[in-house]
């Protein structure tokens, strides 16, 4: 495997800059899109993993909160 430079976890890389100036609006859309949809799903994991007894009906009611206020 090569060697990688050094990137700030913070900060994107030269060539996602690059790939992002190339997007169009639509594409950009797209991918703020999928990436909310992965965050509700990974959030949704994590609140059925921390507390099973929560039914269907209260997931949906702590992920709306989540998007509201970014924590539940």
């Amino acid at each position: 495997m090569p060697d990688l430079p050094f990137i700030k976890p913070d900060r994107p890389s030269p060539q996602q800059i690059a790939a992002w100036k190339r997007m169009s609006v639509e594409q950009k859309f797209e991918l703020a899109d999928q990436l909310r949809t992965s965050a509700l799903r990974v959030h949704e994991a994590w609140l059925r993993k921390q507390e099973p007894e929560l039914s269907d009906e209260m997931i949906r009611v702590r992920l709306r909160e989540y998007l509201l206020h970014g924590a539940a």
